[in-house]
């Protein structure tokens, strides 16, 4: 496992490069270079393997994005750009972290199943590339 770190506009090539190979709907460079600038993101490994962003709402958190390149996953990657972020939410004094996932992510909601994250909400169809429901846990 890699060193989780915040991440500064360095990782801008490396964040845009893992967004459009781990996302069907990758974000815009303006889109990345606005969460860098006023966002929490994270990054783990050197160069990154993987990011976290998330974005503090009064007292929420949102789980914006979180992502490992496929030949890195299933090594604890993912859980620890996710501590990171529920840390950061803390350091806040954030009452909650929320996010959304696909439902066919079966890997994703285990994850968020073992850090407390329940399903609160369904939004049928949310999703187009491939078509899915978004679970909003």
């Amino acid at each position: 496992m890699s060193e989780v770190r915040r991440a500064g506009l360095d990782a801008l090539a490396s964040i845009l490069a893992l967004d459009r190979s781990c996302f069907t709907r990758a974000w815009s460079t303006d889109a990345w270079r606005e969460e860098l600038s006023r966002g929490a993101v994270f990054v783990t490994g050197d160069p990154p393997i993987g990011f976290a962003s998330a974005a503090m709402i009064a007292d929420v958190c949102e789980l914006r994005r979180i992502a490992v390149e496929p030949a890195a996953r299933r090594r604890g990657e993912a859980r620890d750009l996710l501590r990171a972020v529920i840390d950061h939410a803390r350091a806040h004094a954030c009452e909650r972290v929320q996010l959304e996932v696909a439902a066919a992510n079966v890997a994703a909601i285990a994850l968020y199943r073992a850090h407390g994250f329940v399903q609160v909400g369904r939004r049928r169809n949310y999703y187009r590339e491939p078509v899915d429901d978004a679970l909003l846990m």
